[in-house]
């Protein structure tokens, strides 16, 4: 089983509940192979966007053997009946892969209307393509981190990643945030109930983990 975060920070809780945990690198991929609920996974950093994790989720699948992956991670919410930190298993029709962070409510609105999509994430489509060519059964699995009324302060957090490497930026973002104090409360409020998303995003991949064993 393999399963797939677009960042570490998104994957850090199930990280926490791995035992015999050990970490690798394959091919620039960062990896981390460990055992949860007597089932042994690997879970790697695809990046975020389709290209990034497109590329890195088939340099996986042509080296490591696997029947299943996961993708797993946060979607936005684009109709106001989605609460922060509803998790789903999603399929297409309930999930749409954007280019570009869905970032206000208009955009949102806009979105569920021209698709009929209920939540946006920016990798699902593309890693599912590639499952389906390595012939690997895939699942997505969604947390709601933004809802459809909500602003992602998108300009702010784009100092915090560097998405064409896919590697978190912190320096970059504390200099940011150190001329431009203002937009620190921003920030908080936005990352204030995200732990909590991933406290129910963990838990959710742990029972579908419990249920695909039961089925083996």
């Amino acid at each position: 089983m393999i399963i797939a975060f677009p960042t570490e920070y998104e994957a850090g809780e199930l990280l926490a509940r791995l035992s015999r945990r050990r970490h690798e690198t394959i091919r620039g991929v960062p990896c981390w192979r460990g055992v949860i609920g007597g089932k042994t996974i690997l879970v790697i950093i695809s990046g975020m966007g389709d290209a990034k994790s497109a590329v890195r989720v088939k340099t996986i699948l042509d080296l490591v053997p696997a029947r299943r992956l996961i993708l797993a991670g946060f979607a936005g919410a684009l109709t106001p009946d989605l609460q922060k930190g509803q998790t789903f298993v999603a399929d297409e029709t309930m999930l749409h892969s954007a280019d570009a962070v869905i970032d206000t409510p208009e955009k949102k609105h806009a979105l569920a209307q021209r698709t009929g999509c209920r939540l946006v994430d920016m990798e699902t489509a593309a890693v599912a393509r590639v499952a389906a060519a390595a012939g690997v059964e895939f699942r997505a699995i969604r947390a709601v981190s933004d809802e459809a009324g909500e602003t992602v302060p998108v300009a702010i957090l784009a100092h915090g990643y560097d998405q064409a490497k896919g590697v978190t930026t912190p320096l970059r973002l504390t200099l940011y945030l150190m001329t431009h104090p203002w937009r620190l409360r921003a920030l908080l409020k936005f990352l204030a109930p995200l732990p909590a998303v991933r406290h129910r995003l963990t838990d959710v991949i742990v029972s579908v983990l419990e249920k695909t064993k039961a089925e083996s």
